[in-house]
């Protein structure tokens, strides 16, 4: 039966030893950067090939290089554990490397190695953390790692966040905590809180923002001696993910010993305090030139038991964008370009898009759009042709780095009715008036006046009464023509004798139509 048993061991034995050791992820995650006194917080999770999470019994096995070093252990069920990790004071700042080994159990008490991993953990002597900016509760500095852009117009917040490991160690040794505020290397007050507010009213300068945290530790707690190193950012483990948070912390760590103390004669200025702050001073290089270390000095007289953190930041002021004025007709008639000049103030680089909407249009102040340009200037041309004599909204987002304006031009696009010109109307009905009261006169003026052109026929031949009888068109016709012909024969039997008298000749007789 015992041989049984060691046959089945080591038939188990070979069979979890050709398993794929590399079937596991191993994902650690840990809180550094922490301050020394703080603790660290790692934690490791394992994963299979499918991203689920691994079954069955593992164990968890930490160790460092810290001296002394740290060896912890984690027995459960879970995929997950969670290692503390304190860092006193005595084992003093550096950065440390870490493994972490994790073995799933085959049988009570026999464990076979899945996988690990390695990572590094950071521990400085300064607190640690960011200096965050914030304008009307926003905060500026959140998407600016480098320069951020402040509004001239806006009040600006500086917090101070502490890392939450570093922020509890304070909340648990610290028995008072003082931030001295300088901007430009010029002290400007010291607070109680981690937020000092100030406005920048000048565009286009460079400022400097400098809070020193000073914390005054119990004298139980040991601290070490001055020293002006600087530490490098944190960096992310092997197969880990850090915890997202970015410090911009100078670690330049300050301890005041007995002979700092004996030496610094600077009065203490804890307790000045400013209501409102107007900062119009530049970022100079003789500031540039300063040691954070001068300038805590400077302003506060270092005692004993003391730990410290700096955190600065750059800010550049601008002019937000304001009085948009346009300059083009908004009213255009059907069949004509809309031309609109759209100018404004501020401090450039400006971006801006536009688009058209038919009909009226409410502002939600979520608009965005893809920019479609930038400008130097803010100084814009829209020309555009309108299909349909209706009511249209030009929707212009106008940005620049500390501000954005949504601006709503209404364009009214109207239809004229056409009307036949007056030549068209006027000219026929005069000239038809002319002419009727031409034709009027005229008969008028005949009728006035016909008498005198009528000459009076006298017939001698009284002997011929057939005129009186009746007799028809046709007769009447025949006899007509036949006179005719009668009297061009009188005429013709004229036989031209005529008889001199003087120069002039007369005729001899005038032969008239004879009477019968």
């Amino acid at each position: 039966m015992i041989g049984k048993s060691k046959w089945y061991l080591v038939f188990m034995i070979l069979f979890w030893s050709c398993m794929d050791a590399y079937g596991y992820q191993l994902i650690l995650n840990n809180n550094s950067p922490i301050t020394t006194g703080s603790t660290v917080i790692l934690n490791a999770t394992v994963l299979d090939d499918y991203g689920l999470c691994a079954k069955g019994s593992l164990s968890f096995k930490y160790e460092d290089d810290a001296f002394p070093s740290h060896k912890l252990e984690i027995k459960n069920k879970s995929c997950e554990a969670i290692f503390h990790i304190s860092f006193d004071t005595t084992i003093g700042p550096s950065n440390y490397r870490y493994k972490v080994d994790v073995a799933q159990e085959l049988i009570p008490f026999i464990y076979h190695p899945i996988t690990s991993g390695r990572g590094e953990l950071i521990v400085t002597e300064n607190l640690n953390g960011v200096l965050q900016l914030f304008q009307n509760n926003t905060n500026i500095s959140k998407n600016s790692p480098q320069t951020i852009y402040a509004s001239t117009n806006l009040e600006t917040v500086h917090k101070i966040e502490i890392n939450p490991a570093d922020l509890d160690y304070l909340n648990k040794s610290a028995n008072s905590i003082s931030v001295y505020w300088f901007v430009d290397c010029i002290y400007q007050e010291n607070t109680t809180s981690y937020t000092f507010s100030s406005n920048y009213t000048e565009p286009g300068i460079q400022h400097e923002i400098l809070g020193i945290v000073v914390a005054n530790i119990p004298s139980s707690i040991p601290t070490p001696t001055p020293t002006t190193t600087t530490t490098s950012t944190p960096v992310s483990n092997t197969t880990v993910s850090s915890i997202n948070s970015t410090s911009t912390t100078l670690n330049t760590s300050i301890a005041a010993s007995t002979s700092t103390s004996s030496t610094t004669e600077a009065p203490s200025k804890i307790d000045v305090t400013f209501s409102h702050h107007i900062i119009n001073s530049t970022f100079s290089t003789e500031c540039q030139q300063k040691k954070h270390v001068e300038l805590l000095l400077s302003a506060v007289k270092l005692e004993n038991q003391q730990k410290y953190g700096y955190f600065s930041r750059s800010l550049l002021t601008k002019d937000p964008i304001a009085n948009v004025k346009t300059q083009g007709n908004v009213w255009i008639q059907e069949g004509e370009m809309l031309n609109l000049l759209v100018n404004c103030n501020g401090s450039g680089p400006f971006r801006y898009c536009a688009h058209y909407v038919k009909g009226p249009y409410n502002e939600t102040g979520n608009e965005s759009c893809t920019w479609d340009r930038n400008l130097v200037q803010c100084q814009m041309q829209f020309v555009h042709y309108f299909r349909e004599p209706t009511n249209y909204t030009l929707i212009l987002v106008v940005a620049n780095d500390v501000s954005k304006v949504v601006t709503l031009i209404g364009i009214n696009i109207y239809k004229v009715q056409k009307k036949p010109q007056i030549s068209v109307i006027v000219v026929p009905v005069t000239f038809s008036s002319i002419a009727v009261i031409i034709v009027v006169f005229g008969i008028a003026y005949y009728f006035q006046n016909r008498s005198r052109y009528m000459v009076e026929v006298a017939d001698f031949d009284f002997a011929n009464n057939s005129d009186m009888e009746y007799k028809t068109f046709r007769e009447r016709l025949r006899d007509a023509i036949s006179q005719a012909i009668n009297r061009t024969q009188d005429y013709s039997e004229y036989d031209g004798s005529e008889e001199q008298i003087g120069n002039l000749a007369t005729p001899q007789n005038q032969k008239y139509g004879s009477m019968q």
